[in-house]
């Protein structure tokens, strides 16, 4: 068999080493415009709340409420900001030599799904025998552990290693937006309110008397300027909220259910998924055994994504399968 005669070089396919160093360059900075366009519009969230509507509640005097507002809003930013840039740049897992190396030795038996013929899985480039869950990835050019999709908004695959910090992007992220949408809520009432209730400016007297009117709490105090900045991001946060929302409780169904989003694809017409070990042990498998670490930002999920439970497999092959990862 091939791979049995040429592990080695087999392995070496699909390196990057291969490829011109100008492309391979080239590659990555286009991959991150949308990196860097998703940056712009967390930037411009941030500025139109923090030194605009923020700016406008302490200028109002109500420096409590001010600092509570801003205090929330930073924890929801960098959590946000964390799960992301670690989601981009950790590496959500390839193929590793020694399951090669057992696999060409045909010393490695734990996968349960086969090919149409029965056979074994095996990658026709990588032309290596794929662990289950495991799919390649023509973005990234290598197979992926329990691939879920390439996003390139992160400019990285979404699979095993990095699906738990996609996760609390996602959350984040939505968490971040509502709060913006709703705290600014009161400020777009009352621009709107006081915008439609300013008296035409006929004359000279009306005019004195509109700039001698008391002050209201508001976005009055940055200008106009700062009616429109607050009145786009709460725009923005609203469609994140809505979109990422819908998003992010799709992905927690599958996480739920023991189910990637190819496979949700692939299986769209099939009750059957014999990966399902039920919600709370599904839960764990992404997110980690300890609820103190479930939403923070670590790598702990349980086993290592070659090998997962089923439902078919005996208490102790689903305890000796779920080893745990060490916590990073």
């Amino acid at each position: 068999h091939l791979l049995a005669q040429q592990p080695v070089e087999v392995l070496e396919t699909n390196r990057e080493e291969d490829i011109p160093g100008s492309l391979v360059m080239q590659r990555r900075l286009i991959s991150f415009v949308p990196v860097a366009f998703v940056e712009v519009l967390f930037g411009w969230v941030y500025y139109a709340y923090v030194f605009r509507y923020i700016w406008s509640i302490l200028a109002t005097n109500t420096l409590v409420l001010g600092i509570a507002f801003v205090t929330i809003f930073h924890a929801l930013f960098l959590m946000a900001q964390v799960c992301f840039w670690r989601t981009v740049f950790k590496d959500p897992g390839g193929i590793p030599e020694q399951f090669v190396q057992h696999a060409a030795e045909n010393a490695f038996h734990d996968t349960v799904e086969t090919n149409r013929g029965g056979n074994r899985r095996e990658c026709a480039k990588c032309r290596l025998y794929k662990p289950d869950r495991t799919h390649h990835c023509s973005q990234c050019g290598r197979c992926i552990l329990k691939m879920d999709h390439h996003c390139p908004f992160v400019a990285n695959c979404i699979g095993w290693h990095n699906y738990k910090l996609f996760m609390l992007f996602l959350t984040y992220t939505v968490l971040c937006a509502v709060y913006v949408a709703v705290t600014t809520v009161p400020g777009m009432f009352e621009a709107v309110t006081k915008a439609s209730h300013v008296p035409p400016q006929h004359s000279n007297n009306s005019t004195s008397s509109l700039h001698a009117a008391p002050h209201t709490p508001g976005l009055t105090p940055g200008g106009p300027e700062s009616d429109v900045a607050v009145l786009v991001a709460f725009i923005m946060a609203t469609v994140f909220a809505g979109g990422l929302g819908l998003f992010a409780g799709t992905h927690y169904y599958y996480v739920l259910s023991n189910k990637s989003t190819i496979e949700a694809l692939e299986k769209q017409h099939s009750r059957s998924n014999m990966y399902n070990m039920g919600a709370a042990a599904n839960w764990r498998q992404v997110f980690g055994r300890s609820p103190l670490l479930w939403f923070w930002p670590v790598c702990n999920s349980v086993g290592d994504g070659l090998v997962f439970p089923t439902r078919d497999s005996t208490p102790d092959d689903a305890r000796q399968r779920l080893l745990p990862n060490n916590d990073t």
